[in-house]
């Protein structure tokens, strides 16, 4: 599959990606040099709409392991956005990361259909 046509920043096998994430992640890198998103941190960021959030975060990590493999400890996957530009912006306490993703470790879906 020619991933630039989905994705300009895709290049040599892999994609640029783009996401925020709460800024006690960085910790959590430096000390053990990767983050895992998990379902507190979910629970957390979503508050109120956290169980309806879960619901159909729980669908997606279910389905998406027909697709795309995932480390046994990890709960959840991290949401990215393709571009800079789309992406949301960091809040305070948040931070902004630019990733560098193998192509067969992504899932493109329409966001606008997932609600």
């Amino acid at each position: 599959m020619d991933y630039s046509r989905i994705n300009p920043y895709s290049r040599n096998g892999k994609t640029l990606l783009f996401t925020s994430q709460d800024e006690r992640s960085l910790k959590v890198l430096e000390e053990k040099g990767r983050f895992i998103n998990k379902k507190i941190y979910i629970k957390e960021h979503m508050d109120d709409i956290s169980p309806l959030i879960l619901m159909c975060y729980d669908w997606f990590v279910d389905a998406a392991k027909e697709r795309v493999s995932k480390p046994d400890d990890v709960e959840y996957q991290i949401w990215c956005s393709v571009s800079a530009r789309n992406c949301m912006r960091p809040y305070e306490g948040e931070v902004a990361y630019v990733l560098e993703v193998p192509n067969e470790e992504i899932i493109y879906f329409d966001g606008l259909k997932w609600d």
